[in-house]
């Protein structure tokens, strides 16, 4: 399905949609205003639904709050973190050595290496990692009938975070939440819950995909010795690395950002979107489509230019995508260069992916060396 289409689809729960696919359909999914994310929320798409979160927000709104959580990302915020976890990984890595195989990498290192970095970045404690994450997860998983558990962990954190904003306002500090908070209240730009629902965003947003990156990557390398071995002699290819497997490996499931409502008839290759109409956009067929990426199909670290759409396009195009590059370049290098014979202890068929909203999470990725 990597030429451009447009079709309807029918989901399991009987909701009726359009499906785009197609490189080019897909990036106007992305950069086409027409196509609304807070009118999907309205029609209770899948996600977090709290109508403040930036994810869910349309222009001008979006614009407003984006221009506020962009701060964290700044390129002196995302270079200042670099040291820092390059010594957390090669502590993770030497921990890891210094253990019995199997070791199992999700608790061991990929779950440990973004959400030091989303810590650090916000000026979060380390320590409150288990309580936030274990809130976000449980908030992000794709819900059966009882919706009740979802919301009680959507309440949860937010009452969390607001007690960090309330601790950051009494007592400010250097990091960013401070800042966020000075500026929104300063300006009179950010009310008090567009201020907590953007901290979430950033959070959750923060850790949870690269966590699912981050093991998705490591299996595909661990099924691949010669692409390991390549890496581990040339470590100048881990920036082209990671890119390559941001477009080949998809991490990514059709729910959160991927799915919109076109507010008119939109025309994309293929067909008609109708005003009204709810969409899903694929994003394994923009990335594998063959009229923008020569053999698709193949992992090739050598790949230029490489315009792939994992981070999105457009004004939601990913605020933390630069950290996210930060972060797999740099666990990815501290694995490959501590451990030459890294291995899956168990066969590839046999593990599993926790149910998320957003990512194809794995539940253990087990290894040996």
């Amino acid at each position: 399905m990597a030429d451009g289409t447009v079709r309807p689809v029918k989901l399991a729960d009987g909701q009726r949609l359009w499906l785009v696919s197609g490189y080019d359909n897909v990036r106007r999914f992305f950069t086409d205003d027409r196509f609304s994310r807070a009118r999907a929320i309205q029609m209770g798409a899948p996600s977090f639904d709290n109508p403040e979160l930036m994810i869910n927000m349309d222009p001008p709104d979006h614009t407003r709050i984006r221009r506020f959580a962009a701060h964290a990302f700044a390129p002196r915020q995302i270079e200042r973190l670099r040291q820092p976890l390059m010594d957390f990984a090669t502590e993770l890595c030497a921990e890891i050595a210094d253990s019995q195989p199997p070791v199992d990498l999700v608790p061991r290192f990929a779950n440990l290496l973004p959400i030091r970095a989303i810590c650090d970045l916000l000026g979060i404690p380390f320590a409150d990692r288990q309580r936030f994450a274990h809130l976000g997860d449980a908030a992000s998983v794709i819900p059966g009938g009882d919706t009740g558990p979802v919301r009680q962990a959507e309440a949860q954190l937010g009452e969390y975070v607001g007690q960090l904003v309330e601790s950051r306002r009494r007592c400010p500090t250097d990091d960013f939440l401070s800042t966020l908070i000075t500026a929104g209240d300063k300006e009179d730009q950010l009310s008090e819950s567009e201020l907590i629902s953007t901290v979430i965003s950033i959070l959750v947003a923060g850790y949870q995909t690269t966590i699912g990156q981050f093991s998705s990557f490591v299996l595909e390398l661990l099924q691949r010795p010669e692409q390991w071995a390549r890496l581990r002699a040339e470590p100048a290819l881990f920036p082209s690395a990671i890119e390559e497997l941001l477009r080949y490996v998809h991490s990514s499931t059709a729910g959160a950002s991927l799915f919109r409502v076109a507010t008119e008839d939109v025309q994309l290759d293929g067909g008609t979107v109708p005003a009204g109409g709810a969409v899903i956009a694929s994003l394994k067929s923009a990335n594998l489509d063959p009229a923008r990426f020569a053999d698709p199909e193949r992992l090739d670290f050598d790949r230029t230019p490489n315009r792939h759409l994992s981070f999105g396009s457009g004004s939601h195009y990913c605020l933390g995508a630069q950290l996210a590059r930060l972060e797999l370049q740099i666990g990815i290098a501290a694995l490959v260069s501590q451990f030459e014979t890294m291995r899956l202890a168990v066969p590839a068929q046999e593990l599993r992916y926790a149910p998320n909203l957003a990512m194809r999470n794995l539940v253990a990725l087990p290894v040996a060396w």
